[in-house]
């Protein structure tokens, strides 16, 4: 996954730069592998603890080699790294775990809310889209023999509806593999900065999605 521990961390050292001082400690320089090294470990440690994807990883260390694995392992994890002040008082550091708590509420809410509000839409479109093909596959040939023999030509439209069921008829097997290479291209394309970028542009520029962000 493109983030930014793959940027910092393991572009160094897939440029061959992983004998390089990565941060400098008054225990001496870290190497960009050492930190890859601590960084996946860190990593490893939190999917153990349960941490998924998106959720929030409170990080209350002082600065040195053990907080920029514990931030960068979060981060290649998928999750959301919070660094804490180490200064903070006690009462100060629960007011910030209790908010962080209630936005995580919040965001998993936010989540099953738009999961709900999609299963209508997905089932109405499958529905369509199956009638459609039971309609190209059953129906049109049905019609296709009825226009032979009258012998007239067929308008344009009524030709290309024949022509899709006569593929569907003898290609239908194709468009499952089809099926599953855009959806491999797609994530695979959704996944570089650029597109990326472009598409949390144009999804917060939406009316709704503007209201969510203010």
């Amino acid at each position: 996954m493109d983030n930014a521990a793959a940027l910092f961390i393991d572009g160094p050292v897939h440029e061959g730069h992983g004998d390089r001082a990565a941060l400098v400690t008054p225990s001496g320089p870290v190497t960009y592998a050492s930190l890859q090294r601590l960084t996946d470990r860190a990593a490893h440690g939190l999917r153990a603890l349960g941490v998924e994807p998106e959720q929030r990883v409170a990080i209350r260390l002082p600065d040195g080699p053990a907080w920029a694995a514990t931030f960068f392992g979060a981060i290649k994890l998928g999750a959301v790294a919070v660094p804490i002040n180490t200064r903070l008082a006690p009462a100060a550091l629960g007011t910030v775990l209790a908010r962080m708590a209630e936005t995580m509420e919040r965001t998993k809410e936010l989540r099953e809310s738009v999961r709900s509000a999609l299963i209508y839409p997905t089932i109405l479109v499958f529905v369509a889209v199956a009638s459609v093909m039971v309609l190209l596959v059953f129906v049109v040939p049905q019609f296709q023999t009825t226009f032979a023999q009258a012998g007239k030509a067929l308008p344009i439209p009524t030709q290309i509806v024949i022509v899709a069921g006569t593929f569907l008829r003898n290609w239908w097997w194709a468009l499952i593999p089809a099926a599953v290479l855009a959806v491999i291209w797609f994530r695979r394309r959704g996944r570089t900065p650029a597109v990326r970028r472009l598409r949390d542009t144009r999804m917060l520029r939406m009316p709704s999605s503007s209201v969510i962000a203010k």
